[in-house]
C-alpha cells in the first residue's frame, strides 16, 4: 500500500509537467499566431511590387536580358485562386481582384517578350546596300584613259555604296527607337492599369474589414420609426421625427425604447 502511494506520489508531479508543457506550447502557438497574421494578398502583392515590377515594365533593347518572373506570378495566381475558391463570400472579393492583379502582370510580360522578339527581328534583317549597284573592273587592256575612267567609276561606286550602307543603318536605327519608343509608352500604360486593379484589391480588402461592423449594426434591438410619434416623457410630452433609430430596451409590454436618456413606452 505504501508502494502505491509512493507511485501516486510521483506522477502527480510528472503529469502536472505535462500539462504544463501542453499549456505552454498553447499559448505559444497563439501567441505566434497573433504575432504572425496570414497576409493579406496586398501585402505580398506590394512586396512583388517592390522586387520586379521596375524590371518588368523596364525600356527594351537592353544589352543584358532582364529575367522575368513568370513562375513566381503564376505562383501567386494559383495560390489567390485556392484561397479565392475556399474564403467565405465576405472575403471572396479581394482574392478575385488579386488574380486580376496577376492576370495583368502576366499578360505584360507576354507583351514585353512581343516587344523585345520584334526589336530582335528587325535587328536582323537588314535593308539591301547594293541595290543597283553596278561594279566595272579595270580593263586588262585598253589605254592609259580608259583604265583612270574604270578608276574612278570604281572609287564612284564606293562613295555610293558606303552612303547606301549608312542609309541602311540610319533607317534601322530609327525603326529599332521607334519599337522601344512604342516599348515605354505601353508600359506606362500597363502600369496604370496594374495599379488600378490593385487599387481595386485594396478596396476590396477594406470593404471586408468594414464587413463585419457593418453587419454587426443590425443585431443590436432598434427600430426604426416610419411616422412621427408622440410619446410620453418626464417633463410633458415629445414628438420623435420619422426616420429615428431607436434601441430597444425591452418588449416584454409593448415596445419601450431608449431617448433623449429616458426609457419612453412606445405607442401602440
Amino acid at each position: 500500500m505504501a508502494n502505491s502511494q509512493r507511485g501516486l506520489t510521483t506522477m502527480k508531479p510528472t503529469r502536472i509537467i505535462i500539462i504544463s508543457a501542453v499549456l505552454l506550447f498553447a499559448i505559444t502557438a497563439i501567441a505566434l499566431a497573433q504575432q504572425n497574421p496570414a497576409q493579406k494578398p496586398s501585402d505580398v502583392l506590394s512586396l512583388f511590387f517592390r522586387n520586379h515590377l521596375d524590371r518588368i515594365l523596364s525600356p527594351i533593347g537592353q544589352r543584358v536580358p532582364v529575367p522575368l518572373p513568370h513562375a513566381r506570378v503564376a505562383e501567386l495566381r494559383e495560390k489567390f485562386a485556392d484561397q479565392w475558391s475556399k474564403a467565405p463570400d465576405v472575403d471572396k472579393p479581394m482574392y478575385q481582384a488579386a488574380v486580376a492583379v496577376c492576370d495583368a502582370l502576366l499578360a505584360a510580360m507576354d507583351e514585353r517578350q512581343k516587344a523585345i522578339a520584334s526589336l530582335q527581328g528587325s535587328a536582323a534583317v537588314h535593308g539591301p546596300s547594293d541595290l543597283g549597284a553596278h561594279r566595272k573592273d579595270i580593263p586588262t587592256r585598253g589605254t592609259r584613259a580608259d583604265a583612270q575612267l574604270a578608276g574612278l567609276e570604281l572609287q564612284r561606286e564606293g562613295h555610293e555604296e558606303q552612303n547606301r550602307k549608312q542609309e541602311a543603318a540610319q533607317n534601322d536605327n530609327f525603326f529599332n527607337m521607334q519599337l522601344k519608343a512604342n516599348w515605354s509608352q505601353r508600359a506606362a500604360q500597363l502600369r496604370q492599369n496594374i495599379n488600378t486593379l490593385y487599387s481595386r484589391e485594396r478596396d476590396a480588402e477594406r470593404s471586408t474589414q468594414q464587413a463585419p461592423a457593418a453587419g454587426a449594426a443590425p443585431a443590436a434591438d432598434t427600430i426604426s420609426l416610419d411616422k412621427p410619434i408622440q410619446v410620453k416623457v418626464k417633463y410633458g410630452m415629445a414628438t420623435i421625427p420619422a426616420g429615428t433609430t431607436l434601441p430597444v430596451v425591452s418588449r416584454a409590454n409593448g415596445v419601450v425604447v431608449q431617448y433623449m436618456g429616458e426609457n419612453v413606452l412606445l405607442p401602440p
